[in-house]
């Protein structure tokens, strides 16, 4: 916002000194000096957001002109009286503060003045976004208590209205519904990073748009782009996709999973998500279904430039089209040891030349072309060495050479016909266990998407060893198997955090969640805190306070939707020492049927 400089006169009568005649100049009086004038006034002022306030003053030995300009900060309307300074503030989405000047105009005494801040206070229980104003947050809602507040309700907020018309035929393509509607997104998919290079965790996210099965007209309307939320040095989170050279001429089908990593060698982090655009080929109902080639896309992938800016750069990758059918997933690491992160998506390997070219070398690495819900990539057999892992099977390096031998993982928790893997890592989370452990979440086939459940696998003597009952609390997720009585959420990623600045990481499990017909409800987080002795408890999520669609006023009697507790959020860590905040938004459920758009509100939920 640019700042306005306002400078208001005032003046105020002289004081005239009546002069007398006659005398010698002898009886002449010695002239007194006069004082020298002062200002008095609070130097710093609260006040609220979008109001008019009085600011008092009082002058000494002074009756001139006087004036008040914008120092710094938020601009802020000025008026100066008598003995007040009258001031109204904008409306704002988080806490502002400006600096006042009230100065003498009189040359003489120009370097007289006070300046006045004035902290602006936002009201978090109103929202201020662009076209968002006619949501107020009911009067009744929690949003703060011992552990968490609410905090920049309105950050961003954004409006889709690309319609669908085409029946939704998923998972069976055999059984379809054809009603019409909005595309709605979830937020569950998102990555860390220092994009501006300030030393602080920022953090990017895609929009998985749902449903996936439909051919979207994203070229014109809603491009599946990413959102960059920069941490600035007071701990709070900003939307900035300037970091994007050419943000808005950016175009994706549907960006999905992401990675973080210096793919080009200069210190700075790059971007890549995988494309899910041709996911929907052969579940609309027509098998035979196919998108037009120049529909078919690349993984999105931004690359940092010398003025610090990330640019466009999926041409750098040479993928086989033909074979890539997109990917739900998308892992990087160094796949071939040369010392630069490598791409593992949608069944392909992209070996990266150090410089952020990337070529498919997937035939040197693996035996199959397959999509798959997760990968990871790491070492899992203490060789040194990176392995690939895809679903239930991994492939496994040869510390004397550069093959790989590919090593099927155990059934997974429903068996090996009803068992789906939908996200995975490869990390070091149990240090009485040797080497790197396999993290893989998995839900059901049939019903689908009913339930999740993680697995821990350790690859020792050649085989696999389970330790997924370390997660306590990990079965009461499973769902319940029953059509009528599905929890469906399977769909999710989860980190490594550490939520309460113990020094350990915990795992935090990031879903969509459902509602749960008879048994309640599926959070959108799940905590399983990590003890200290090798075990992770599932923790109630009852401090953390949110904003549910029927806080909003209009909507509070919408389903009781804040029975299906909290939402889909992402870890963050805003504050040095404070236990984690977290990013998530909103989205007011329209009243008119069809919909005709949806609204997203993002807030941060701050940790005290």
């Amino acid at each position: 916002m640019k700042m306005r400089r306002l400078i208001l006169l005032m003046a105020l009568p002289f004081m005239l000194t009546a002069c007398g005649g006659g005398g010698s100049s002898d009886n002449t009086e010695p002239v007194k000096e006069v004082p020298k004038p002062s200002i008095t006034v609070l130097e710093n002022q609260n006040v609220n957001e979008n109001s008019t306030s009085t600011i008092s003053f009082t002058i000494a030995n002074y009756a001139g002109e006087m004036a008040v300009e914008q120092i710094s900060g938020l601009s802020i309307s000025s008026q100066v009286t008598t003995s007040n300074i009258e001031i109204t503030t904008p409306e704002i989405s988080k806490d502002e503060v400006s600096v006042i000047r009230l100065k003498l105009v009189d040359s003489n005494y120009s370097s007289i003045y006070k300046d006045i801040t004035i902290n602006i206070t936002n009201d978090i229980s109103k929202l201020y976004a662009y076209d968002f104003n006619q949501y107020l947050i009911a009067d009744n809602t929690v949003t703060e208590n011992d552990t968490y507040k609410i905090e920049y309700f309105g950050m961003y907020s954004e409006k889709t209205s690309e319609p669908y018309t085409e029946a939704v035929c998923y998972p069976d393509p055999n059984v379809c519904n054809d009603e019409d509607n909005i595309f709605a997104y979830e937020i569950n998919n998102y990555g860390y990073g220092d994009f501006n290079n300030d030393g602080l965790m920022d953090v990017v996210i895609t929009k998985g748009y749902s449903p996936h099965t439909i051919a979207r007209d994203w070229e014109y309307t809603t491009p599946s782009v990413p959102l960059f939320f920069l941490q600035t040095q007071d701990g709070t989170l900003e939307l900035n996709n300037s970091i994007v050279e050419n943000y808005d001429s950016l175009r994706q089908c549907w960006s999905y999973r992401v990675a973080i990593a210096d793919f080009n060698g200069d210190g700075r982090d790059d971007f890549v998500a995988s494309s899910f655009c041709q996911s929907y080929e052969g579940f609309n109902g027509n098998p035979d279904f196919k998108l037009p080639d120049d529909e078919k896309e690349k993984p999105l992938l931004l690359l940092s430039n010398d003025e610090g800016k990330l640019v466009e750069s999926k041409d750098n990758i040479n993928i086989d089209m033909s074979t890539y059918w997109g990917a739900h997933e998308i892992s990087v690491g160094d796949v071939n040891n040369d010392g630069v992160d490598d791409i593992y998506t949608g069944g392909h390997v992209l070996i990266n030349d150090g410089q952020g070219f990337f070529t498919d070398q997937t035939n040197s690495f693996v035996d199959e072309i397959t999509g798959a819900g997760g990968s990871a990539i790491g070492d899992i057999n203490g060789d040194g060495k990176s392995d690939l892992i895809k679903d239930h099977v991994a492939y496994i390096s040869n510390a004397n050479n550069d093959s790989f031998k590919k090593v099927n993982l155990p059934a997974g928790f429903w068996g090996a016909n009803n068992t789906r893997s939908n996200y995975s890592k490869v990390a070091n989370i149990l240090p009485d266990v040797p080497g790197n452990e396999i993290i893989l979440a998995e839900t059901r086939t049939n019903p689908y998407y009913d339930g999740r459940y993680i697995q821990l696998y350790s690859y020792q003597n050649d085989s696999f060893v389970s330790y997924s009952n370390v997660l306590i609390g990990n079965e009461s997720r499973v769902g319940t198997g029953f059509e009528d009585n599905i929890y469906k959420s399977g769909e999710g990623t989860f980190t490594l955090f550490d939520t309460n600045s113990d020094g350990l990481l915990d795992l935090v499990d990031i879903t969509a969640g459902a509602l749960n017909t008879s048994n309640g409800s599926f959070d959108g987080v799940d905590v399983f805190k990590n003890k200290g002795d090798g075990t992770f408890e599932l923790q109630s999520n009852d401090a953390i306070t949110y904003i549910a669609p029927d806080d909003i006023v209009g909507f509070e009697d919408n389903d009781n939707v804040r029975a299906w507790g909290v939402p889909a959020a992402i870890p963050m860590q805003l504050q040095k020492d404070k236990p984690v905040s977290w990013l998530t938004f909103v989205e007011p459920y329209p009243e008119q049927w069809p919909i005709q758009e949806r609204n997203y509100v993002y807030y941060t939920i701050k940790a005290k």
